[in-house]
């Protein structure tokens, strides 16, 4: 299973996405929407995890909503 990780929070990314691997999921930790969707035309994900608030005014609903 392939996720896609969207964590503005450089440590909570690398820890959520170590602790994934770890378990034996394929991830794409990125840090912004635009990061997401460039990861998610490379490589459909079966799952996103997206945090609700993002820098720059960004959120999670508006992440998924996009892809």
């Amino acid at each position: 299973m392939h996720i896609l990780l969207i964590e503005d929070d450089e440590i909570i990314r690398a820890g959520l996405a170590a602790l994934l691997r770890d378990t034996g999921y394929s991830v794409d930790a990125v840090e912004t929407i635009a990061e997401g969707l460039a990861s998610a035309a490379r490589r459909v994900p079966d799952l996103t995890l997206c945090d609700l608030r993002l820098r720059a005014g960004e959120n999670g609903a508006e992440a998924i909503r996009l892809l």
